[in-house]
């Protein structure tokens, strides 16, 4: 009997130690820590020896970073986790930099504009040349993550002009992914994508707005230029694109029932749109 006792005993023991080392382990790197997304930006002036301001220029660099959360134990984050952080900054990086490098083209046109106009006496003419781009919004489903970069040039003219594009990256596979990424049919993911714009433009009755042979320019798309949000997916068309000046930047938001039908296991996972 007392043997029994001492049996028993030691079982309840070993269950509440194993419930103690359960409940003190530390939780797994991806429960505690994160990706967070901040920016770096640099601007400059340019100015001719007289002092006259001839351009100007603003970047805004998305950064991803791993923070910890809120409690956690001192879990190291996972090699994923670093790799994935790597990557997105990596391109963001070599984005900056191109950004960069057409600040110096910028500030040599400005120049040459503003030599050309002073010497036919027409400096007063001369509005500074302008660069900028900014972080607009950033989107975090999952592992899916979209940054939405928003910008506006001015390089002479009568008017300057305006572009989004779109960083959509992958934070579980460490990678950036287009539209194209999420189906094995891409030609039947980006008519069905077509065809909903389409039927948007025909339902806003303002179809004549648009440049002669617009359909076969959204349909003719071998990716579309699309974000991501809570909503769906949002295809833009650059400026003059399919319609003019004044139509702006034509932006339109596709549902994700309407991909549904058309992606691929992969495609599905990352857009969270598994049964």
């Amino acid at each position: 009997m007392k043997k029994f006792a001492a049996m028993a005993l030691a079982f309840t023991l070993a269950l509440c130690l194993c419930a103690c080392e359960k409940k003190d382990a530390p939780p797994a790197a991806e429960d505690a820590w994160d990706y967070e997304v901040t920016t770096e930006e640099t601007a400059g002036e340019y100015k001719a020896d007289d002092g006259m301001l001839l351009a100007f220029w603003s970047y805004e660099q998305p950064v991803l970073s791993l923070t910890e959360k809120d409690g956690a134990a001192a879990t190291a984050p996972s090699e994923a986790m670093h790799a994935a952080v790597e990557a997105f900054n990596a391109e963001a990086f070599a984005q900056a930099q191109a950004a960069a490098a057409s600040f110096d083209g910028l500030k040599a046109d400005a120049l040459a504009r503003y030599n050309e106009l002073t010497e036919e006496g027409n400096a007063d003419f001369f509005a500074p040349y302008a660069q900028n781009e900014a972080v607009e919004s950033v989107y975090r489903g999952g592992d899916l993550l979209s940054v939405t970069m928003s910008s506006y040039g001015y390089w002479g003219g009568a008017h300057g002009g305006a572009a989004t594009r779109y960083m959509n990256f992958d934070l579980g596979a460490g990678r950036f992914f287009t539209l194209n990424d999420l189906t094995d049919d891409p030609a039947a993911l980006r008519a069905a994508v077509a065809e909903e714009i389409l039927a948007q433009i025909g339902g806003q009755g303002v179809d004549e707005g648009y440049f002669p042979g617009y359909e076969e320019t959204i349909r003719a798309k071998e990716d579309f230029n699309a974000g991501f949000d809570e909503t769906g997916v949002t295809v833009v068309f650059d400026e003059y694109e399919i319609a003019p000046y004044a139509a702006g930047i034509p932006a339109f938001t596709v549902s994700y029932d309407v991909l549904a039908p058309h992606l691929n296991d992969y495609g599905a996972a990352l857009l969270q749109r598994g049964e």
